[in-house]
């Protein structure tokens, strides 16, 4: 069972009004809540939502300004969601602090297959944060941060990644503040990745 409420202008408050409505559904395995202008005080309600069905396998609450805060919120719910292959956080308003969330997010989510912080602002501090738990995810193969304010410590950070990774298939940094030092070093990291046998990946900086 699949719910799309894409691009309906919700808001925290009416989300609020047909969440017993939605959480009445048996076996919705894909949620889309993208373009509801859903703030930081939706967080708890996204918490109850996926809290309800922890068989969740789509997930997607894109250009929403929930901020950190709101994914702080909506955590315990999303944690419960353990068969979960695809989250969607394009365009949050996700800062820094955001990282150590996102990292506990991959730790305890192992089917996670694609993560999207497309247009956020996590930066080096935030990029950094995720990278062990990076590595660690046993079957994420598309991972994007294009537009997310990072420079060449993350991006360096996210090259170690790519080389240690025995999942990730395809990673893109589009359009963030990185220079030739990114590059060379996702360049090198790619070449390693070929030595030691792994799958070829699919790197866009």
């Amino acid at each position: 069972l699949e719910l799309r409420l894409y691009g309906n202008q919700l808001k925290s408050e009416k989300l609020a009004i047909i969440e017993p409505v939605i959480c009445s559904m048996r076996d919705l395995r894909v949620l889309v809540l993208t373009k509801n202008d859903l703030g930081p005080a939706s967080g708890k309600i996204l918490c109850s939502l996926t809290m309800n069905f922890p068989n969740l396998i789509q997930f997607y609450v894109s250009y929403n300004p929930i901020g950190t805060k709101g994914l702080e919120d909506a955590l315990p719910g999303l944690l419960k969601c353990t068969e979960l292959k695809r989250l969607g956080l394009r365009g949050c308003n996700l800062d820094k602090n955001a990282g150590r969330l996102l990292s506990t997010i991959l730790f305890n989510l192992r089917n996670l297959e694609q993560l999207e912080l497309y247009l956020n602002h996590l930066g080096d501090e935030g990029i950094i944060a995720m990278c062990d738990s990076l590595i660690q995810a046993p079957k994420l193969e598309q991972f994007s941060v294009t537009k997310n304010d990072m420079g060449d410590k993350g991006g360096s950070q996210l090259a170690e990644v790519v080389k240690k990774s025995c999942s990730l298939k395809q990673i893109r940094l589009y359009y963030n503040n990185v220079t030739y030092i990114t590059r060379q070093a996702f360049y090198k990291a790619a070449r390693e990745r070929e030595q030691k046998g792994l799958e070829s990946i699919n790197y866009a900086v």
